[in-house]
């Protein structure tokens, strides 16, 4: 009814334009106003502005000719005061139901961009309204699109009757019925070819909403080589029907075509509300007229519905042919992996039982995911032209997809095929990886998994894609075969019948009939025949399995051998006699062939073989015995030596030479004391090694130089260890000694300080550097006498030299005085400046008292910056303290050195002090309130180390306050649950505190963090596995909270993690697990580690579902906690209830900038996330946290073969991530547009864990 009643008001329209035609005389095209041209097809109006573009729309233009010279962008032209405002309706579609676009446009690879339309009463909406019969649109791209029409709405064409050829849009599109990403309505005349449709299709309504796809909306024409990359969401208000993720509703013709978007249809409310006809790919494929056909298609989307739901289609009543459904499918009656309800045939047609969750029959082939990844699956499918396949990597793709494999061929076998019998396998049509046909020798093996093993294995010889494989099976019955060519992604499998061997008959005997005892059997020329059940014959192939009887042991005359072949038998005869040796031969002559004259003969190493007559060799046992000829009571050259074995002979020659004569070595120790080194005697020409001279004592003021030949180290010198020859005569090796060279001493240390007047506090100590004292108001100059501990050093007095253990005069003023004295070594550049602070009474005070200066509780401060302290124990409180003031912690970072990253950090050691619980460093406020970012101070104590930024506080939250105390302590798990208490056991707990002139202060700080290391020790089990290894944060009600940034360091044998506040803090040790790993053996440490950490969590406590899809949600909740980073979270997206778990998480993302959600500040956080947004997603983190360094570019990804499903956005962050060595791939394919599983995001974040 709905068609029809269309169809008349279209007649009515046309009519209408006609007359108004007629009558105005409008015949012929206006002239001017485009960037050039004429509007005949060879001469078409050029266009260049949004202005000249808009003009098309004049019906005068309806049938030229266009082409667009340039990319244009709508922003200006349609915003409120622009051209095509239109009161906010905004662009006016090209053509309508009345007065069709009938001309031809070529978009000439150029884009347009941001087009506008709100026309939400109206129909036939689009870039075009309506294209006509002869129209044609061709090479044009729509980018950033938002159109929003009553009916028949799509965005490049709301109806469609003319051609559409690689044409795309890339957007939101919103209406009733009838609305498709590219297309809302195509007519029978209508098609589409090589065009695709990228974003949101939505189907929404007070009413009832119908035909609502990817793609198109309603298509009746044609779709080839298409495809959609489209989200459909229907909500209609009382029923709904025919929604797609390709087409709504198909009545025309859909071949080579795919979609790979979510499919969602759900009614609101209503009295009589339905919902059907929900599919992957189509809705509803009709029946109307001669019906509607799907052919090598597929769909990999997520599919919910009511009624009607399948994987491919909803409803199907026309033909389905080779397609297949990968998606979840979810829905209440008539539901199927493939299709929904079907009343028509469906050929060739498959989905994955397990990951659309169905496993109905009769309406498509359920399958596992292993075998729809597999080309034999597919037995009637053309893989050499229309489909691709990379077997155990991926589902079929088809070829003329960017990046889907090229290679294929076809095998069929030679019939009949007999046992034993060689036969043939004929390979046709065979396409290498680039799609060439295949020439020249390629490696082939042919696996019977009947036999389980290889029966080919070879290189063959191909020409023209062709190539014939000679095979060979011996074993009868029915064998699978797959065949495998090298650089074809698939196997092709394939079944032969083997005929049976009747009987067998020897019809050649073997060329060696008579065997020497112990010898092999030989085969060699040894030809058995078959004869099968057709009565042909053939000659088999045979190994010594076929063979019995043969025995060698013994000698036999006319020893029968048995030929067992398919359980026939045939024999022959052979005879065993006696074996010979027929020669001997020395093989290896002795190790020792050199004699001295009275030395015995050494056979070590001596091996004499034996050949026998069947001419295998034995090795020989010779003992003296054998051997005669030997004799060495003179010397002699070549001696020949006789080896008798067998009554057979071999030889070989020895030298006898005269002894040599022996010489002695000695050691003198030439004026040194102590036991002087020994040596053996040597021969002439022999060599040892130089002895130490450890063992003497040298003479006053020497050192041990070298051995020597002369005495006087005239001769050849020798250092210990050196290798030595022996001359002809005795040796003597002397020591030879030498001054030790002076060096100057590098003691810049005072052995003594004293005073005319006061006390030094502390006591003096050569290792202490800065002191005070006090003097009464009427000491108006004091004595310094500083003692020099080496008398060689020099001391200055305020700049003037004393000379050691002498007074200097230094005049004082009333309050403190500082007295500089600096101590330089002997070798004049090491140097040490002691410091004292004299306080001298006012008097006005009546000589009743001094002012005291602040304690300073300072060892040292060295020249990298790190400051020493000499704490104070309180022994009441247990708490050991230092105070640090302002000059040196200036002094400190004057003399750090930046970091790489610019940073300076000073270390504070306050050093274990016995019946210490706790250490306190108290700062001047100012140290930790600076605005410079490059500052940092760890503070080391035994129990642990805090390192604080200089930022860590805000100038506001500590104004007017003088000085900051950090406290760390010891603490224990007091109100902690029992089971938590067993769990911690004796591992460390610390407890962080802060105070602000002395009263408690409660630091927290996200945007700041405070990093600490506790010292730890692993049991041996903990060092197994150390990830385990983390902390927990013990808050105020006893509660612990995983701290998933807490890490065992073996290098410094620390624990580390990193807070923004302070609280209570333990090591533990923590294993965490799921029942159902096995599916993901190869992530289970990674999921194990990271839920241990508390940065991901199971479906629940026993559940990871590894093999599940992960949502938004969960992603950006195992990322952050991943990264550790931290932030106030101020708000959040409206989909995000606060109650969520991820809430704080998502909020930290999103004030960050890590995620910018999907629209209208939401987040969709139940969706699955593609493996391109969870790339994107971490570079951008990774990016801005300056975790990630290297930029990659667009020629990192040429290895990918999947490359261009890449969008154009997300190319320079996953080639960054490539380039980092973070994403490897599967094989060639990225796989940008599936989805990522639970366990792929565990393993992907465990390397990044891992690596930062």
């Amino acid at each position: 009814m709905k068609i029809a009643s269309r169809i008349l008001l279209f007649a009515a329209g046309m009519v209408l334009v006609l007359a108004v035609m007629f009558l105005t005389g409008h015949t012929a095209m206006a002239e001017g106003g485009f960037a050039g041209g004429t509007g005949i097809e060879e001469d078409p109006w050029l266009i260049e502005t949004p202005e000249q573009l808009a003009s098309i729309a004049e019906a005068v233009y309806s049938g030229s000719h266009f082409k667009l010279n340039t990319d244009i962008d709508l922003t200006g032209y349609l915003s409120e005061g622009g051209g095509g405002w239109n009161d906010g309706a905004g662009w006016e579609p090209i053509g309508s139901s009345g007065t069709p676009f009938t001309g031809t446009f070529n978009g000439n690879g150029h884009t347009i961009s941001n087009l506008i339309i709100n026309r939400s009463v109206t129909g036939s909406i689009g870039f075009f309204g309506c294209a006509g019969e002869n129209a044609g649109i061709r090479n044009l791209r729509l980018a950033a699109v938002e159109v929003t029409g009553l009916y028949s709405v799509g965005g490049l064409v709301g109806e469609n009757r003319g051609e559409i050829i690689n044409c795309s849009i890339e957007g939101s599109i919103t209406g009733n019925d009838e609305v498709g990403g590219l297309v809302g309505w195509q007519w029978d005349t209508g098609t589409i070819s090589d065009s695709y449709a990228a974003g949101y299709v939505t189907g929404s309504s007070d009413m009832s909403v119908e035909e609502i796809g990817g793609l198109v909306g309603n298509n009746v024409g044609s779709i080839t080589n298409s495809y959609a990359m489209v989200t459909v969401n229907v909500d209609g208000y009382y029923n709904y029907m025919s929604v797609g993720g390709l087409a709504g509703l198909n009545g025309g013709n859909i071949t080579n075509s795919y979609a790979t978007g979510e499919v969602k249809a759900l009614y609101s409310t209503g009295d009589e509300s339905a919902g059907y006809a929900i599919g992957g790919l189509v809705g509803f494929n009709s029946s109307f007229g001669s019906g509607a056909a799907i052919t090598n298609s597929y769909a990999t989307g997520k599919v919910t519905g009511e009624e009607y739901v399948g994987g491919l289609v909803g409803e199907n009543q026309g033909h389905i042919t080779n397609t297949y459904a990968i998606g979840q499918v979810t829905g209440e009656d008539n539901v199927g992996g493939l299709v929904g309800a079907n009343s028509a045939e469906i050929i060739g047609s498959y989905y994955d039982e397990e990951t659309t969750g169905q496993s109905d029959t009769g309406k498509g082939i359920p399958e596992t995911t292993k075998d729809m990844k597999l080309r034999s699956t597919y037995t009637v499918w053309n893989f050499v032209d229309i489909w691709g396949i990379q077997d155990d990597e991926g589902y079929p793709v088809l070829r003329w997809q960017n990046g889907a494999p090229q290679s294929g061929f076809d095998v069929t076998p030679e019939i009949p095929v007999y046992m034993g019998k060689g036969f043939q396998l004929d390979i046709s049509q065979a396409k290498g990886a680039n799609g060439n046909t295949l020439n020249g020798a390629v490696s082939v093996t042919v696996y019977s998994e009947t036999l389980d093993e290889n029966v080919v294995e070879s290189n063959i010889s191909f020409s023209g894609g062709e190539a014939a494989v000679p095979v060979t099976l011996d074993t009868s019955g029915s064998h699978d075969l797959r065949v495998y060519v090298d650089g074809v992604s698939y196997s092709n499998l394939l079944t032969v019948e083997l005929l049976a061997v009747e009987s067998i008959e020897v019809t050649n005997p073997p060329d060696k009939t008579t065997y020497y005892v112990g010898e092999e059997l030989d085969l060699a020329g040894l030809e058995v025949t078959g004869t099968y059940s057709d009565s042909s014959t053939a000659v088999l192939p045979l190994t010594t399995a076929n063979i019995s009887g043969f025995d060698s042991n013994e000698t036999a005359d006319n020893q029968i051998v048995t030929v067992t072949y398919a359980g026939k038998t045939a024999t022959f005869t052979v005879d065993i006699i006696e074996s010979q040796y027929m020669s001997i031969e020395v093989t290896n002559p002795p190790d020792k062939t050199t004699y001295y004259v009275g030395e015995e003969l050494d056979l070590a190493g001596l091996v004499v073989t034996g050949t026998l007559s069947d001419d295998s060799t034995v090795v020989l046992e010779i003992t003296e015995a054998n051997i005669s000829g030997f004799d060495s009571s003179a010397a002699a050259t070549g001696q020949v030596v006789t080896v008798t074995c067998e009554g057979i002979t071999t030889t070989f020659t020895v030298d006898i030479v005269i002894v040599p004569a022996a010489y002695t070595v000695t050691y003198n120790a030439n004026g040194g004391t102590g036991t002087a080194p020994a040596e053996s005697e040597k021969t002439q020409g022999e060599t040892f090694t130089a002895a130490s001279a450890d063992s003497l004592t040298p003479p006053e003021n020497k050192q041990f130089k070298e051995w020597n030949t002369k005495d006087d180290g005239t001769g050849t010198a020798y250092m210990p260890g050196a290798s030595v020859t022996m001359p002809e005569e005795n040796l003597t090796l002397y020591a030879i000694w030498e001054d030790i060279p002076n060096v100057p001493s590098d003691n810049a240390n005072l052995s003594g300080l004293a005073l005319s007047a006061g006390t030094l506090s502390p006591a003096f100590n050569q290792n202490v550097i800065t002191y005070s004292a006090s003097a009464g108001s009427s000491v108006s100059s004091i004595n310094v006498t500083p003692t020099l501990a080496d008398s060689k050093a020099t001391v200055t007095v305020n700049g003037t030299d004393v000379a050691s253990g002498s007074a200097r005069s230094v005049s004082l003023s009333t309050g403190n005085n500082t007295i500089t004295l600096v101590v330089t070594a002997e070798n004049g550049t090491t140097s040490k400046t002691y410091t004292i602070t004299v306080n001298r009474a006012s008097s006005t005070n009546g000589g009743g008292g001094t002012q005291t200066p602040a304690p300073v509780y300072i060892l040292a401060v060295d020249s990298s910056g790190n400051i020493t302290t000499i704490p104070k124990l309180n022994k009441n409180t247990g708490v050991a303290a230092v105070v640090i003031d302002t000059a040196t912690l200036t002094k400190a970072f004057d003399n750090s050195a930046e970091n790489i990253d610019g940073k300076k950090t000073i270390v504070i050691t306050i050093p274990e002090v016995e019946g210490a619980k706790a250490y306190e460093a108290t700062l001047p406020v100012s140290t930790l309130t600076s605005s410079d970012v490059n500052k940092q101070l760890e503070i080391k104590a035994g129990i642990a180390a805090a390192t604080l930024p200089a930022n860590m506080l805000t100038q506001e939250s500590a104004a007017g306050a003088e000085n900051i105390s950090l406290t760390i302590a010891q603490a224990d798990v007091s109100g902690v649950d029992e089971e938590t208490r067993n769990q911690i056991g004796d591992k460390p707990v610390i407890q962080l505190s802060l105070k602000v002139d002395g009263e408690p202060y409660a630091w927290r700080n996200e945007s700041v963090p405070v990093t600490v290391s506790i010292p730890y020790t692993p049991t041996a089990q903990e060092l197994a596995n150390p990830e385990h290894i983390t902390v927990w944060y013990i808050d105020g009600d006893g509660n612990v909270v995983e701290v998933p940034n807490g890490r065992y360091d073996p290098g410094t044998g620390t624990v580390t993690f990193s807070t923004t506040h302070f609280s209570r803090y333990a090591v533990v040790y923590v294993t965490q697990t799921f029942d159902d790993l096995e599916s993901a053996v190869w992530a289970k440490k990674p999921i194990e580690v990271l839920a241990s950490k508390g940065i991901l969590k199971g479906i629940s406590e026993k559940e990871y579902a590894p093999q599940r899809n992960i949502t938004r949600a969960d992603f950006l909740y195992y990322l952050v906690r991943t990264l550790g980073v931290d932030a106030m979270v101020d708000g959040n997206f409206d989909d995000i209830s606060r109650d969520a778990y991820y809430y704080k998480e998502i909020g930290i993302a999103k004030k960050l900038g890590i995620t910018y959600g999907t629209g209208n500040n939401k987040f969709s956080p139940d969706e699955s996330i593609t493996r391109l947004d969870m790339m994107v997603l971490t570079e951008r983190a990774l990016r801005m946290l300056k975790k990630l360094e290297v930029q990659g570019t667009d020629s990192d990804l040429d290895r990918f073969t999947d490359k261009s499903l890449i969008a154009a956005y997300a190319t320079d962050s996953i080639a960054s991530l490539v380039k980092e060595g973070l994403i490897v791939g599967s094989g060639d394919r990225i796989n940008p547009l599936g989805n990522a599983t639970r366990a792929e995001a565990a393993a992907f974040l465990y390397m990044i864990y891992n690596k930062y």
